[in-house]
């Protein structure tokens, strides 16, 4: 996907151009989503510190027990001295989370430096904790709540933009280091504290709108709340922890718990099913006549855009890719050649569709399309790599056509499966209905204004996190 505004290529789901900061606007689900990938992509709120996951390890490794351990040290890396009553419970631990850390009797007073909202362990109550720094409507968000949205809001952001970010922001190092902007009056902090209360405010107007519309949870998104904390805790010792307390711990605060875990992806599946709910619905209500309007309202927009009424269609494609494991080695790319050529006339001694679909299933390298056989539907012109493009909009192409096209990625072995809507009605539909969701979604935000108190809040940095 490519920046309207300035041709750069944007990273997977941005919202805006890391480049020229031109808004994209919000990924619209595809009509053929399935719960199931719904349910794949809420995993990743526990599997996508893979990065974290890897660092934490090796800051954790088995320290000598006399040494001052780094969850017992405030934001200045002031060293705290061992035995006293400052240190963080658990802080001598030589593997990974081996202990639970709770509120300590007495807390230590810590005043942090100004713009800084980083307290040690030692230094929060459980008072502290409960305290609210956030409301949106009835629901209301406290510090024992905060890390969810401020962490996964972090590696979020991290995964899409970490190509683009180099050492503008480093993950290694304290946050509230960092500066976001270059006049140095923004902590990178500052920055995600923002954008998780941000998060808090349209997850909890959402959960709010959905109740009060009397919105029920799906029972495959039940079925995958009852079974997560089971699910997680085989995930954390699968990762060397001692239990899911001390994994949660390593990732979002020495406070997280599971049951906070839960409420939080409780709270995230009920406004991805809601908002899949609410597009559904504004899809079901839209007519030809309103296309056709906006279409004229919007022509000279849209045909600048590519999206002309030519009777150009949306076409269904299957393709097998055979990569070449290295594409710099010229040995490679002819190895994979050979094999894309042993595989197509394989098929051609039973030229069927079905055939092709599990041919793509054991052999294609598209980790998109090698569990649906090699199936990518609704293509719209310029959607995909130029020569795989220009084979699938070839004027003349028939349903059943094959071929071998080669990209950078490597060789496809390529069966055109038909056509669908007129790429006109598609687009003008699909941008109509993403202003109708922002209003409709603008207008919940609107009905559960946020309410921050920064002075309440608190982050605990996660155990071994720098």
């Amino acid at each position: 996907m490519k920046c309207p505004k300035c041709g750069a290529e944007l990273p997977k789901n941005a919202e805006a151009c890391p480049k020229c900061g031109a808004r994209v606007g919000k990924k619209k689900l595809s009509k053929g989503a399935t719960i199931l990938i719904t349910i794949v992509l809420i995993a990743l709120v526990a599997a996508a510190f893979g990065y974290l996951i890897y660092r934490h390890n090796q800051a954790t490794k088995p320290a000598d027990p006399t040494s001052t351990s780094a969850v017992g040290q405030d934001s200045n890396s002031t060293p705290v001295q061992s035995g006293t009553s400052a240190q963080a419970p658990g802080s001598a631990s030589t593997v990974p989370g081996t202990s639970t850390v709770t509120p300590p009797a007495s807390v230590v007073p810590f005043t942090p430096e100004e713009g800084s909202y980083t307290y040690p362990a030692a230094s929060v109550s459980e008072e502290m904790l409960q305290k609210v720094v956030a409301t949106a409507g009835s629901r209301e968000l406290t510090n024992a709540q905060l890390p969810f949205y401020y962490w996964y809001g972090i590696q979020n952001f991290y995964s899409n933009y970490s190509s683009l970010l180099g050492d503008y922001l480093d993950l290694s190092q304290p946050l509230d280091r960092q500066y976001y902007d270059s006049d140095q009056t923004i902590t990178w902090q500052s920055y995600f504290l923002d954008m998780a209360m941000n998060d808090f405010q349209y997850y909890a107007a959402m959960n709010q709108d959905a109740e009060k519309a009397g919105f029920v949870l799906p029972e495959a998104y039940q079925s995958y709340l009852d079974n997560l904390l089971d699910a997680m805790e085989t995930t954390a010792v699968n990762y060397g922890y001692k239990d899911l307390n001390s994994y949660l711990q390593a990732f979002f605060s020495p406070y997280a718990t599971p049951e906070g875990y839960l409420e939080f992806t409780r709270t995230y599946l009920t406004v991805n099913a809601y908002s899949m709910k609410l597009q559904q619905d504004l899809d079901s209500e839209l007519t030809m006549e309103e296309l056709e309007k906006y279409y004229e309202e919007n022509r000279e927009d849209l045909e600048g855009a590519g999206i002309l009424q030519d009777g150009t269609r949306l076409v269904n494609v299957r393709h097998i890719l055979i990569s070449p494991e290295d594409t710099e080695s010229e040995d490679d790319w002819n190895e994979a050649s050979e094999t894309a050529d042993t595989l197509y006339n394989t098929w051609k001694n039973n030229p069927t569709e079905d055939y092709f679909s599990q041919l793509a299933n054991n052999y294609s390298k598209d980790p998109g399309s090698n569990t649906t056989g090699g199936l990518y539907e609704n293509v719209y012109p310029g959607q995909m790599v130029p020569e795989f493009n220009d084979w699938c909009f070839d004027p003349d192409r028939q349903i059943g056509d094959s071929a071998i096209v080669k990209t950078s990625y490597g060789y496809h072995i390529m069966y055109y499966a038909g056509q669908g809507m007129e790429f006109w009605i598609y687009a003008t539909e699909n941008y109509l209905l993403s202003e109708r969701y922002e209003a409709a979604q603008q207008e919940i935000l609107n009905t559960y204004p946020l309410e921050a108190d920064l002075d309440n809040v608190i982050l605990v940095d996660p155990l071994g996190m720098y």
